[in-house]
């Protein structure tokens, strides 16, 4: 199936999508209420929908502790990146990405990467697997506010106007439900693959029918 003519962009996930990775997201998601802990604070139940952030600003308030959420920010965005660099030299390309990339370059579509990673943890995955320099735009996990992460919808927005697009121009495809929320919700096309954290069984759970093996199946597809 040939893609949508009116896509001028192809955009990507990172880690489970473009990059076979080897982060420790068990460790990441214990950054916060570990630092929490530490600050003597006792987390509170997250709420849903609530950000990591707002969940720890909320439970330092609660322990009349507001002026330490600066610290808070500060010393996760540390751990998270010292998380995620650890095995940086790890990172490579699922197979077909590199021929995939260099096909959508030759047919005139721009290309980017919206990850929930941190902006020094991407660019050095990317440049590691030699891919940094087909990419147009990157935006990172801390180039907006939390809130404007993944799932949000305001995520894929951003990576549209870092390429100067709306996103009903961008292709936007990944490994996760996530991924799936923000490109559905901003407007955006999607495809999920199979190289990431979602098999059929659960894109078929989640909803989503558009479903290809990897980013390599674009070379069937331009």
């Amino acid at each position: 199936m040939a893609l949508d003519p009116s896509y001028r962009a192809v955009c990507f996930d990172m880690d489970g999508t473009l990059l076979d990775t080897v982060v420790d997201y068990d460790r990441l998601a214990s950054v916060v209420p570990d630092i929490l802990e530490e600050m003597g604070a006792r987390p509170l139940p997250r709420l849903p929908g609530e950000t990591e952030t707002g969940w720890g600003e909320r439970t330092l308030r609660e322990c009349g502790r507001s002026g330490d959420a600066e610290r808070l920010q500060g010393l996760a965005d540390g751990r998270r990146t010292a998380i995620e660099m650890e095995n940086i030299g790890m990172a490579k390309p699922f197979g077909g990405v590199r021929e995939a990339l260099a096909a959508l370059r030759a047919a005139g579509y721009a290309m980017g990467v919206l990850t929930r990673g941190g902006r020094l943890y991407a660019e050095s995955a990317l440049g590691s697997a030699g891919l940094l320099e087909m990419i147009d735009a990157l935006v990172a996990r801390d180039d907006f506010p939390e809130c404007e992460m993944k799932p949000s919808p305001k995520s894929m927005g951003n990576m549209a106007a870092a390429l100067g697009l709306s996103p009903a121009e961008i292709l936007y495809l990944g490994d996760s439900r996530a991924d799936m929320l923000a490109a559905n919700g901003s407007g955006a096309g999607f495809r999920g693959v199979l190289t990431g954290r979602c098999d059929r069984a659960a894109w078929a759970a989640a909803g989503e029918a558009r479903v290809v093996d990897g980013v390599a199946s674009l070379l069937g597809m331009i």
